[in-house]
């Protein structure tokens, strides 16, 4: 069957298990938090090269691999950071990787438009592929705030991260 309502006018579908088809160009707007069960903007970006890191200096990582970007909301060529255009709470989550090298502080930290650390994770002296793994919530106001992931050492030099997932 086909309905086919005025322009301009509201159209309710029963509670019978019915299916709606929107027609292709045609266009369906649903009321802001009228679905259920979305999870979106939504990305997941890793390092696709090794990254130096100077001794310590907190250097933003350099994610330049997206798996996925559902909104095209994280810029992964020029300044790796995620900026939904849609505001509400995300769950934002960050990884770095170290290759082998002591230091008394290696840190994961996230940062709500470049100055705002909202969450540092610490891990101790460590040895081969030794994580900095975490995660918060933040609200984010879809227009101009963004997430960037940064990382710092101080071991005495200058140290690498390692490319690739991890977790």
């Amino acid at each position: 069957d086909k309905i086919d309502p005025q322009s301009g006018t509201s159209l309710a579908i029963g509670s019978s298990g019915d299916t709606i088809t929107v027609p292709t160009g045609a266009t369906l707007t649903v009321p802001n938090g009228a679905l259920s069960g979305q999870n979106y903007p939504a990305f997941l970006a890793y390092q696709s090269s090794a990254q130096s890191i100077v001794n310590d200096t907190v250097t933003k990582v350099n994610l330049q691999t997206e798996i996925f970007d559902t909104d095209n909301s994280f810029d992964s060529t020029t300044n790796y950071r995620f900026t939904p255009q849609i505001a509400g709470k995300y769950v934002i989550y960050g990884s770095t990787r170290k290759a082998t090298f002591s230091a008394a502080r290696f840190q994961a930290v996230l940062k709500l438009n470049g100055s705002t650390n909202q969450l540092v994770v610490e891990n101790g002296n460590g040895g081969t592929n030794d994580s900095c793994v975490g995660s918060t919530v933040v609200e984010l106001n879809g227009s101009s705030d963004y997430i960037e992931l940064f990382t710092f050492h101080n071991n005495g030099s200058t140290q690498n991260l390692i490319a690739g997932i991890s977790s």
